[in-house]
């Protein structure tokens, strides 16, 4: 490190099957920005500003939680969120922490049409964390 500055300052982009959302870069000042995909042309902001919107998590009717991001062109990534059982069942989010439960994480986009991404994470992977 160079007093607050990183020596290897690191880019990245976002991008959702092939389409990007947007950047984060450092400049040779090591400045960072985010820059968004408008499509009337990108907006480059300080990486204080987010290039999205993150929506307020909301409950959904079948005991999930939504989370939603949405981009400058007006397309968006739903992450939902579940707590479920080993055999699958969606459990009461008041049991977080119970034994046998895991986390069930499916995100949704218009770029993925009527396909999702599925994830399921087991406790059991943070054990070295801990």
């Amino acid at each position: 490190m160079n007093g607050t500055k990183y020596d290897q300052p690191f880019n990245e982009t976002f991008k959702i099957n092939g389409k990007l959302k947007w950047t984060h870069d450092y400049n040779a000042s090591f400045q960072e920005t985010y820059t968004d995909n408008n499509p009337l042309g990108a907006i480059t902001t300080p990486a204080t500003t987010l290039p999205y919107t993150v929506s307020d998590p909301v409950k959904t009717a079948d005991g999930g939680i939504l989370f939603k991001d949405t981009y400058a062109d007006g397309s968006y990534l739903e992450k939902y969120v579940y707590l479920i059982n080993d055999a699958g069942a969606i459990q009461p989010l008041a049991d977080i922490g119970k034994a046998n439960l895991n986390w069930e994480m499916i995100y949704k986009a218009p770029e993925f049409g009527a396909r999702s991404i599925d994830l399921i994470v087991l406790p059991e992977i943070f054990n070295e964390l801990f």
